[in-house]
């Protein structure tokens, strides 16, 4: 993962760039992984545990980034660049798997609670996931337009992952068909 993230692009202006971006990444995945659901939870993890991610990051730091520089580092990420990442991360994850019988893939869509937005009138967000059962693993997530359903995202998606020789489980929706 380490690796894959010092591909993404650091969309930061050259000038003032105290932090990598890929370790500020790395350590925020880490983080929100251990239950830190804030910026400043964030912040806490990295700086109570900056020693030893100094040394196996090998980054010179003389402490821990704010918890600005840290939201400014994830907000200015581009999201498509960090999806890539992370699918490519799950496509070695799951290549590494030896299958005894067919991959079996699932899909679902999910509403994130908080996302409706009343002032400006935007839905909440809606994502569609597609998810390796044999390894537990997320091959790929995309948000649902306000102004489509999962079916046309869903077959993006499949194509988008190319996997083959598979078991698909979907919603009903899914089994429509086009006339």
């Amino acid at each position: 993962l380490l690796q894959i993230l010092k591909e993404v692009e650091d969309t930061r202006g050259k000038k003032g760039r105290q932090y990598e971006n890929w370790a500020i990444l790395f350590m925020a995945i880490v983080a929100i992984i251990s239950g830190a659901n804030s910026y400043r939870s964030i912040h806490t993890y990295i700086d109570q545990r900056l020693k030893y991610f100094k040394k196996k990051l090998n980054v010179g730091w003389r402490k821990a980034p704010s918890y600005t520089s840290i939201r400014s580092i994830i907000c200015k990420t581009e999201s498509l660049h960090l999806e890539e990442a992370f699918r490519k991360h799950a496509s070695i994850l799951n290549s590494e798997h030896d299958y005894k019988s067919k991959l079996n893939i699932s899909s679902d869509g999910k509403t994130i609670k908080g996302s409706y937005d009343g002032k400006s009138d935007e839905g909440a967000i809606h994502f569609l996931n597609i998810f390796a059962q044999q390894t537990q693993i997320i091959l790929g997530h995309k948000i649902v337009g306000h102004k489509t359903n999962e079916i046309p995202v869903f077959q993006e998606m499949l194509k988008e992952l190319d996997i083959e020789d598979a078991v698909y489980t979907a919603d009903a929706m899914h089994i429509q068909k086009k006339l």
